[in-house]
């Protein structure tokens, strides 16, 4: 008889641990769930906003970026024939800026009116 009364004693334990787990996962779940939605709300909300707004317009394209768009190549294989070495960017870049400002205004205006005829 007693040992039918630590069976019966255990099994009910082992019950209530069980339907205590249960109840903690449930919860558990259900916050997260919550948790879940509310940042899904957000996004939403975040996403709709930026929909809304304006979309970034890509400024213009000045004529100096295209004619160092168009003289890179040439001017990057001038540098790279007087050297062995693979001529850095910003050497390029000098050397294009040294070349546009030794541009004529005339000749400038020339690539202004070019890349404004180009932005949209």
């Amino acid at each position: 008889m007693l040992y039918f009364f630590k069976i019966e004693f255990l099994f009910s334990l082992l019950l209530f641990t069980i339907i205590y787990y249960y109840l903690l996962l449930f919860s558990t779940m259900v916050s997260t769930i919550q948790q879940l939605n509310a940042r899904i709300d957000t996004l939403e909300s975040q996403i709709q906003s930026l929909l809304s707004s304006k979309l970034h317009v890509k400024p213009l394209a000045s004529g100096f970026n295209l004619f160092a768009k168009t003289f890179r190549p040439h001017i990057r294989s001038s540098l790279s024939f007087h050297s062995t070495h693979t001529p850095l960017n910003i050497h390029v870049m000098k050397e294009i800026a040294l070349t546009w400002n030794l541009l004529l205004p005339e000749e400038k205006n020339h690539w202004n009116l070019r890349a404004a005829s180009f932005a949209f």
